[in-house]
C-alpha cells in the first residue's frame, strides 16, 4: 500500500468514525408495586438507594424532585441551600438541597436531593397531612397516617424546579411509566431509556409550553377534555397525569356539580388531529374515576387532573427533550 492510499484509508476511517452514532444508553427496568394505605388510598413504590440507604420512594408523576425525610438517612448531611416545596394536598416541606449519591437499579450518580427537616400546611389547606405528625413519625404520601407512607418521594414530572428531576439529572433521555393495573396480577414498571422498538407505537402529544415553567403553579400538561358521552357536556383545559393523586379533579373559577357516579365519559387528550381517548365511568375504583371539583382563583389557569386514570388505560412515555408525552393502549 502506498503512502497516499494509506493516508486515504485513514481519512475515510476517521470520517466514518465521526459519523458513527453514539451507543444508546442502557435500558433499565425498575419494578413498581402498589401499596394501599389503611384508608384505601393507592400509592406506588419504587426501590432506590439514597446516600447508601436502600428505601422505598413513592412514585409521583405529579411533582418534581427527589426528596427524603432527613432522619431516615444514617449519615448526617450538612450544608445546602434552603428549599421549600408544596403539594396539592396542602403539605409544605422545608429543608436543604444537597447533592447525594443515588442509585436506581444500574443507574447511579450524584443528584440534587431535598432533605426534609420540617413539615407544614398551606393557608388554603390548614388541615393537611403534615399537621399532626413530626418529621420523625411522618411518611410521605401516607395521608398523615402514622407509620404509613414512604421515607422518600420520587417526583418525575418534567416541569422545571430547583430540585431537578433526578432521572434527567442522571442523564436518562426518556422513560415509560406502567402502573400495576387493578384486578390484574403482577407489578408495574418504570423503564429508563426504553429501546427504539419499545417506543415505536406511542402517539406523541406535545406539552403545553406555558405550563413548563416553575412559576406557573402547574406541572407538565397536555391539551384535553373530559367529555360526558350521554349529553356531550364537557370540561376542557390543560390535562395533568398524576400517579400521586387518585381521582379525577376539575379545577375551575366557577363551581359546577360533579357528574354523579355511574356517568359514562371519555378523557380525550391531544390536538392537531392526534386525539387519544380513554373511556371511563365515574365513581369506579378500578378506573380511579371518582370525580371532584374545586374552585380556583379568577386568575388561575383552569385545569384537569386526571390522576391515576391514564396509567390504568395507557403506557405513558415521557420525552423531556421533545417536550412530549406519548400514549399507548395497554
Amino acid at each position: 500500500m502506498t503512502r497516499r492510499s494509506a493516508a486515504l484509508t485513514f481519512a475515510l476511517a476517521m470520517t466514518a468514525a465521526a459519523h458513527t452514532e453514539p451507543p444508546p444508553p442502557p435500558r433499565i427496568e425498575l419494578p413498581v408495586r402498589e401499596v394501599d394505605l389503611s384508608d384505601g388510598t393507592r400509592r406506588y413504590a419504587v426501590q432506590l438507594t439514597i446516600g447508601g440507604v436502600a428505601m422505598d420512594a413513592g412514585l409521583d408523576t405529579g411533582s418534581t424532585g427527589l426528596r427524603v425525610l432527613a432522619p431516615r438517612l444514617t449519615a448526617p448531611l450538612h450544608g445546602g441551600a434552603a428549599s421549600q416545596y408544596s403539594y396539592s394536598s396542602g403539605l409544605i416541606i422545608e429543608g436543604r438541597v444537597t447533592k447525594i449519591a443515588v442509585q436506581f437499579g444500574l443507574a447511579a450518580g450524584s443528584v440534587p436531593v431535598q432533605l426534609i427537616e420540617k413539615l407544614g400546611c398551606t393557608s388554603i389547606h390548614p388541615e393537611c397531612p403534615g399537621k399532626t405528625l413530626g418529621v420523625a413519625d411522618y411518611g410521605i404520601q401516607g395521608d398523615g397516617l402514622k407509620n404509613e407512607g414512604f421515607p422518600a418521594i420520587l417526583g418525575i414530572n418534567m416541569a422545571d424546579n430547583s430540585v431537578t428531576n433526578p432521572l434527567m439529572a442522571l442523564g436518562v433521555v426518556r422513560w415509560i411509566v406502567e402502573l400495576p393495573q387493578p384486578g390484574k396480577d403482577g407489578t408495574g414498571r418504570l423503564i429508563l431509556d426504553p429501546t427504539n422498538e419499545e417506543v415505536a407505537n406511542f402517539t406523541r402529544l406535545p406539552l403545553i409550553p406555558a405550563l413548563l415553567t416553575r412559576n406557573s403553579g402547574v406541572h407538565d400538561a397536555i391539551p384535553g377534555c373530559v367529555v360526558r358521552t350521554d349529553t356531550d357536556a364537557k370540561f376542557c383545559g390543560p390535562v395533568m397525569f398524576d400517579s400521586g393523586a387518585p381521582g379525577l379533579r376539575i379545577s375551575l373559577p366557577e363551581f359546577n356539580s360533579p357528574w354523579p357516579a355511574g356517568t359514562p365519559g371519555q378523557l380525550v387528550v391531544g390536538g392537531n388531529g392526534q386525539n387519544v381517548a380513554l373511556a371511563f365511568t365515574t365513581g369506579r375504583r378500578e378506573q380511579a374515576s371518582g370525580m371532584f371539583q374545586e374552585r380556583i382563583g379568577a386568575n388561575a389557569v383552569p385545569h384537569i387532573s386526571a390522576g391515576l386514570m391514564p396509567y390504568f388505560g395507557w403506557s405513558v412515555l415521557y420525552e423531556p427533550n421533545a417536550k412530549s408525552i406519548g400514549l399507548k393502549p395497554r
